[in-house]
């Protein structure tokens, strides 16, 4: 399951999953969210978006984001410094998964600002979000 999401080099995994983590007491983390159409409407706005693109370069082909950042979730933490600190980055993947941990990821290296992208990209799409299709 964990690479069907686009883990490729899985090390270990959560027994029980976040409810036994939960369960246990111990410290969890949560992020700002938005979803696809609340993204396309700020993508229609005055500002300009730092959007990264965590999917596979498979998914980025086939519907990509015009001006995101794609770095897949896989590399990300190799080429954690390519993404800013100094403002808010929006995390957009498949389904909102891999966008969330993702977030971890970059708030462990000192970002703040984030905001997951939550839903499917084939909604947003269908929104009118603007894509293009590669």
């Amino acid at each position: 399951m964990l690479y069907r999401m686009g883990y490729d080099r899985v090390e270990g995994f959560l027994a029980g999953g976040m409810l036994s983590w939960h369960k246990a007491a111990r410290e969890s983390q949560h992020y700002a969210t938005v979803d696809g159409r609340e993204l396309c409407k700020l993508l229609g706005g005055w500002q300009e978006l730092w959007i990264l693109d965590v999917r596979s370069e498979h998914e980025v082909q086939q519907l990509a984001i015009p001006g995101a950042h794609h770095i897949p979730l896989n590399w990300l933490p190799e080429r954690i410094e390519e993404v800013p600190r100094d403002r808010v980055v929006y995390i957009v993947c498949g389904t909102g998964v891999r966008s969330t941990t993702a977030a971890s990821l970059l708030q462990r290296a000192g970002s703040n600002d984030l905001t997951v992208v939550l839903g499917r990209l084939a909604g947003r799409n269908a929104a009118g979000c603007p894509t293009k299709a590669k």
